[in-house]
């Protein structure tokens, strides 16, 4: 038994011999229950796609042990193709939900308003911590349409870290969600703007403070080339996925040290000088 390893999240990690305890405490913990409960819903409809559940727990869940993927010593371009291969499953039939915009009769106008909301959330994020980064974002949001965005069951955070091997079968498992919230669209938008993060350098950073970037050109085509985009206006929804990538930067910017803030700030203006498209 390993007990007591405090993730990055602030959650708590225990793990057994055959499953893990999550756990957390405040809000961390209502996050972590939140994250149990959509696990459990997610595999009524997707059983192959997430770890097994054995309980949900007050502020926290117990769930099958699963096997860590190297991420140094594969190549993730495969690594990208076999994730978006199993996210278009979840945005496609998730929990009986399709994707969908303004264009077909389920659409929900309240997107628009959590859209005002994200708007709100992240300008005053990037104004407190990055405040250069701010005209650029408004410059985004202005040319994006928020009845445009495919909105679907999305994972929330989907980046590389995010994907483990089940032991049994060796098949990948997508792990710890974002439940849906105001601040980010639950859209596929959003769920490819968190693989890009990892195809420009997310992981290498949290893992030897430095950022790959010359793999994140051929990653970020891996990506934009496999994904299956559904609607006609792919510049759109190019631009939307790249916004979202933007947005994961800037959030975590106040929880890092400054020698890995120093690190995301480059990643940020690299982004926004379209280096890596």
């Amino acid at each position: 038994m390993v007990e007591g390893i405090v993730m990055n999240s602030g959650a708590k990690i225990s793990m057994f011999e055959k499953f893990v305890l999550k756990t957390g405490e405040g809000p961390i913990g209502e996050r972590v229950e939140s994250q149990g409960r959509w696990l459990s819903d997610a595999r009524i409809f997707n059983p192959l796609l997430f770890p097994y559940v054995h309980a949900t727990i007050p502020n926290g869940y117990i769930m099958e042990r699963l096997t860590p993927i190297h991420l140094a010593r594969i190549d993730k371009t495969l690594l990208f193709v076999d994730v978006i291969q199993k996210l278009e499953e979840l945005w496609t039939t998730g929990q009986g939900w399709h994707v969908h915009n303004k264009d077909t009769p389920d659409y929900d106008e309240r997107c628009e308003g959590r859209w005002e909301e994200h708007m709100s959330y992240i300008m005053s994020r990037a104004a407190s911590y990055c405040p250069w980064v701010v005209p650029h974002l408004v410059g985004m949001q202005d040319n994006l349409d928020p009845t445009k965005f495919h909105y679907c069951k999305a994972h929330g955070d989907p980046t590389l870290e995010n994907v483990m091997l089940h032991p049994r079968d060796g098949r990948i498992v997508l792990i710890d969600p974002l439940p849906p919230s105001n601040r980010i669209p639950e859209c596929k938008e959003s769920d490819v703007g968190k693989l890009m993060q990892s195809a420009s350098g997310y992981e290498d950073i949290k893992i030897s403070r430095t950022a790959h970037v010359q793999f994140a050109r051929k990653h970020l085509h891996t990506i934009f080339s496999t994904v299956g985009w559904v609607g006609l206006d792919y510049e759109h929804e190019r631009m939307a996925a790249q916004y979202f990538e933007l947005c994961c930067w800037v959030r975590l910017i106040p929880y890092q040290q400054e020698m890995v803030r120093h690190l995301y700030e480059e990643r940020l203006r690299a982004i926004i000088d379209f280096r890596n498209i």
